[in-house]
């Protein structure tokens, strides 16, 4: 295996990296309540602690696909159709599903 194949392996693995399930079992738990307006102030700070958690994987995924999309000379939509990975809708949470 190449260096550059070798890297694009990393990238890739740290591209699928995600919280564990556990994670957004509470988190979709937690949004529901917040929903509802029956949070306590623990789980605001809770939810807020996983929120940011989930962002910095996804701003680091991001980055991880920019790379990517260059070692490969191809635009970002390019290589996210390549890899079947779509872009998140605001406001719905998407089903995880085990690889």
């Amino acid at each position: 295996m190449t260096t550059a194949q070798h890297h694009e392996s990393e990238l890739l693995m740290k591209i699928k990296e995600e919280l564990p399930e556990e994670v957004y079992k509470r988190y979709d738990k937690l949004a529901i309540k917040c929903r509802k307006g029956t949070l306590t102030l623990e789980e605001h700070k809770e939810l807020i602690s996983i929120t940011d958690n989930m962002e910095n994987l996804s701003a680091q995924r991001i980055r991880y696909l920019i790379e990517l999309a260059q070692l490969r000379n191809t635009t970002l939509t390019e290589l996210m159709e390549t890899l079947g990975i779509k872009p998140r809708t605001p406001g719905k949470t998407l089903k995880r599903k085990r690889s």
